[in-house]
């Protein structure tokens, strides 16, 4: 037999929400459903709408990972390129996760968060920018400074 056989994760109407390595790009299917989810830039504090930001993998697509609704987030232009990772080397500096629950966090640089707690935007969260309602010293915003009086 010749026939080229890749597994696929189907959504609720039967569209592919993961391709694995079989292409790079997010499908059309994947770009509804990360639109659905993020509505917009995931990073904690921007307010860029899903029709401006890029599909970005969460484990970069070079290193092995896989085009999948569970390893891609919408990032701007601006914060996509802040938590790109390195390809060569390592540097201190924010990155995105996908937490159990299938929500996408910042991880801080250590710079900014010696323990480097993760972050969620504030849609993602029912009290506010963190989950117990409060903002963390020196948590209040995406770059690590206090909120302001």
């Amino acid at each position: 037999c010749d026939a080229d056989l890749i597994p696929a994760v189907l959504g609720a109407a039967g569209e592919v929400l993961d391709v694995g390595r079989s292409c790079r790009l997010v499908t059309p299917a994947i770009r509804t459903a990360l639109t659905l989810r993020d509505k917009g830039c995931v990073f904690p504090g921007c307010d860029a709408p899903a029709v401006v930001c890029d599909a970005h993998h969460v484990h970069p697509w070079w290193a092995g990972g896989p085009t999948a609704l569970c390893n891609c987030c919408l990032l701007c232009a601006q914060h996509h390129a802040l938590v790109e990772p390195a390809k060569y080397g390592l540097r201190d500096q924010w990155e995105i996760r996908i937490a159990a629950d299938g929500i996408p966090e910042a991880i801080p640089p250590a710079r900014i968060d010696p323990h480097r707690r993760p972050i969620r935007h504030a849609r993602f969260t029912r009290a506010g920018p963190a989950r117990d309602g409060t903002a963390p010293p020196g948590r209040g915003s995406p770059d690590g400074a206090p909120p302001a009086a």
